[in-house]
């Protein structure tokens, strides 16, 4: 689903840019061409977008990877408004992942899920997450680690026992912030589409947005 997914968005973005730019003008009949051959996206028994557009692969809700969720995020190609039924697809799936695979995530993987639940307009989910890494997946000087201690409450890592520091899932929690705080498109911005009810009062800002603006945003809801 990720192939497709990315295929589908570079083909969209060199008609795109060959348009605006007026070069490589003979070339966008032919990328309009391929992208009538990729298929549509796959939803399995359970109303979830399939992770393999394959008959043979079934999916692993367990699994840690969420690449099936390109269009999502990190792509902006499917979102509630203009594909609600496909969307609803992917919601399906990524709750599916939550409530049977939750305890499966590495640290970079929940800080993808954090993302993806923020885009989906969940925020308490959102923050779980973030809560959830917070306790099994940082170190004391703040830097992640792919694997954990979850299950005994509390990351301690501290000896050469300690397992490897992964940078992604730092990077993925300030991203899942911002998620949860503003989202945008070329032409609109959604302020608080994911802000968890705990997050009573704060500032954040500036957000850099695909407007090619910077929003900086204070809320007071006591």
């Amino acid at each position: 689903t990720m192939d497709f997914a990315i295929i589908k968005e570079l083909l969209t973005n060199l008609i795109e840019g060959a348009e605006q730019t007026q070069t490589y003008l003979h070339k966008v009949d032919i990328w309009k061409e391929m992208l009538t051959h990729i298929p549509p996206y796959e939803i399995n028994e359970d109303g979830a977008v399939k992770e393999w557009m394959h008959p043979f692969y079934k999916d692993n809700y367990e699994h840690r990877h969420q690449s099936h969720f390109y269009p999502v995020f990190p792509g902006t190609e499917v979102a509630k408004l203009n594909n609600p039924d496909l969307f609803e697809g992917f919601r399906v799936a990524i709750e599916k992942r939550k409530k049977v695979g939750l305890k499966d995530q590495a640290g970079w993987s929940l800080m993808y899920m954090s993302n993806i639940f923020a885009r989906i307009g969940d925020g308490e989910s959102a923050l779980e997450c973030l809560d959830f890494l917070c306790r099994s997946n940082v170190m004391n000087n703040f830097l992640t680690v792919t694997n954990d201690w979850r299950r005994m409450g509390i990351a301690i890592c501290g000896d050469f026992r300690m397992p490897p520091m992964q940078v992604d899932a730092n990077m993925g929690f300030t991203a899942a912030v911002h998620e949860m705080a503003v989202f945008s498109t070329e032409n609109k911005v959604f302020a608080f589409k994911s802000l968890p009810k705990r997050w009573k009062k704060g500032t954040i800002g500036p957000l850099l947005t695909r407007t090619n603006s910077k929003v900086t945003l204070e809320w007071d809801c006591d």
